[in-house]
């Protein structure tokens, strides 16, 4: 648990755009490989009846992960000691989250990718913060962190929407608890 991180936090062009650049060349450059898993390794409650997400692995990618932890480590120094896993998701139409927390890590975080998402095609960002469920429009390049304690999702995201691309980035404690 981070004690000086509160619970959320949103960031505006977090990444560069040669970053964003190079890991869509790399996902583009896997497309056929088998680095790719899916969301059906998922725990049932948070994969429920979604359309299956596509994930690929970033982890063994030195350049993306040494980036990743530089912005990080400024936004959140607290991370700077824990563990990183880095993932390139691509959430077809259908595709959602339902509420839960991210217990199982210390920090969890969404970097969005589209240029172009319409508010009509769903995948808004849903969390709960003063007994209120508050919502965030996943704008290109904006980045939500946020704490275990968090009780998030998304919403489901319509047939005629899109591939959603996101980053998603978890820190855990290294002694091997994730």
């Amino acid at each position: 648990i981070l004690p000086l991180m509160s619970n959320i936090a949103f960031h505006k062009n977090v990444l560069d755009e040669n970053l964003i650049n190079y890991i869509k060349k790399y996902m583009v450059d896997n497309k056929a490989s088998k680095k790719w898993q899916t969301s059906m390794s998922w725990p049932e409650f948070i994969r429920r009846k979604s359309t299956v997400v596509s994930v690929l692995s970033l982890d063994d990618n030195k350049k993306i992960c040494k980036e990743l932890r530089k912005i990080y480590n400024k936004l959140i120094p607290e991370t700077k000691k824990m563990g990183m896993e880095v993932n390139y998701n691509l959430w077809p139409p259908l595709s959602y989250i339902p509420f839960h927390d991210d217990n199982h890590k210390q920090v969890a975080s969404t970097i969005y990718l589209n240029k172009d998402w319409n508010v009509d095609w769903g995948g808004l960002f849903l969390y709960y913060e003063d007994e209120q469920i508050k919502t965030f429009f996943p704008s290109y390049n904006t980045c939500i962190i946020n704490n275990n304690k968090v009780l998030h999702g998304t919403s489901l995201t319509t047939m005629d929407a899109i591939n959603r691309e996101t980053i998603q980035v978890f820190f855990y404690e290294r002694n091997g608890v994730k």
